[in-house]
């Protein structure tokens, strides 16, 4: 919503953050891709973009339009 995105956009997902994250991201992956409406997700490192605090780690998230 803050991106100016509709809620029927597709985007593309990137996501990075602590290599503890890595495994649950792969595990969840087909399931963000299908909440957010991704048309692709991947996990890539040092990716730069809004940081999420999740308890004692940090993911870096970018959303670009599909």
């Amino acid at each position: 919503k803050e991106s100016g995105f509709e809620v029927t956009d597709r985007i593309n997902l990137v996501v990075s953050g602590d290599a503890s994250l890595k495994p649950a991201f792969e595990m969840f992956k087909d399931f963000i891709s299908g909440e957010t409406l991704s048309a692709s997700a991947e996990w890539k490192d040092g990716v730069s973009g809004t940081v999420i605090d999740c308890e004692d780690a940090k993911w870096s998230i970018q959303v670009a339009k599909a």
